[in-house]
């Protein structure tokens, strides 16, 4: 997927666009919703999709006392996308001066950039610019004039209630990773490079990959079954999410992460870590004997539960 970082991007875009238009944290059925109302439009006209999003959240301009903790970083937002089918996302860096932007003038921007601009797709009640003033009704009406479409997209609703990133985040806090799982049409994912560790890992035969999780929304300390995917493909595995209390004195939390009959060097690489089922909380231990007597156990633990899943599916 090709990313483009300013509007005028658009320009290298030949034939007419259809922007999906949004935050999109989350990524989840309503966003998603957005998304492919887009992709439908533009295969109708012949057009190409763009995903129009953020970097960084805008509340980090808006409300820098109130930022909520992210539920897909860009990065991986990105693969989501591209996963999807986009083959091209316009991300817009959100900061004071492009807060301060009028709606009319981003969107006269979006106009004159595109070749042309087909049409515009956006959640309800989705506003932009400066105060917010942007939103559909300014969007028909720049419309009927510069000759586009324009598409409110209504929100998905599960047993009567609209999805939203503020109730997947709730899920998510609580552990209710199958409720999270539900709202965002696939299982809660954390997304990152690894970091280098201490190597304590491998030296008490469980070798592990470590992910930071600053900023990021997670579900409660704790041991958890997982599937991570390592250059495309899918690994079994059993991670810690927490402070390491036994290891680590510095209450640095991380996500540790130990994949099952995997050879290799995983530093710098870009991981996804699936969680798929919550074992038993993060404890502290006595010795690093008892610690390791009970990640065997966790391991094996994980693997039954991974084994199980993959027979009912």
């Amino acid at each position: 997927m090709r990313v483009l970082r300013s509007i005028d991007g658009l320009a290298e875009i030949p034939g007419p666009v259809v922007i999906a238009a949004g935050v999109f944290d989350g990524m989840h059925l309503g966003h998603r919703m957005v998304l492919e109302t887009a992709q439908r439009e533009s295969q109708k006209l012949a057009a190409t999709a763009v995903a129009l999003t953020f970097d960084p959240h805008p509340a980090t301009v808006l409300r820098p006392d109130s930022v909520p903790a992210l539920l897909t970083p860009t990065p991986f937002k990105l693969r989501l996308m591209e996963r999807m089918g986009f083959t091209h996302a316009l991300v817009l860096t959100f900061d004071k001066d492009f807060a301060a932007l009028q709606a009319e003038d981003f969107v006269e921007q979006l106009c004159a950039a595109a070749n042309p601009l087909a049409g515009i797709c956006i959640g309800e009640g989705w506003t932009f610019g400066n105060q917010r003033r942007g939103n559909i009704e300014l969007l028909r009406q720049f419309g009927r004039e510069k000759n586009f479409f324009t598409c409110e997209v209504p929100p998905v609703r599960i047993d009567g209630m609209v999805i939203s990133s503020t109730m997947i985040r709730l899920a998510l806090s609580e552990g209710r990773l199958a409720d999270a799982a539900q709202l965002l049409g696939r299982d809660h994912t954390i997304a990152g490079s690894v970091l280098r560790g201490a190597g304590l890992g491998r030296q008490i035969g469980f070798p592990t990959a470590n992910l930071a999780t600053d900023h990021l929304q997670l579900p409660p300390d704790g041991v958890y079954a997982v599937e991570v995917l390592v250059e495309g493909k899918n690994h079994p595995g059993v991670a810690n999410l927490g402070i390491r209390p036994t290891v680590d004195q510095t209450r640095t939390r991380l996500l540790e992460i130990h994949l099952f009959d995997f050879e290799g060097d995983l530093y710098a690489c870009e991981v996804e870590v699936c969680l798929k089922h919550f074992l038993r909380p993060e404890q502290r231990f006595d010795s690093i004997d008892l610690l390791k007597i009970q990640i065997a156990r966790d391991a094996e633990a994980a693997r039954q539960f991974l084994a199980n899943s993959s027979a009912a599916a």
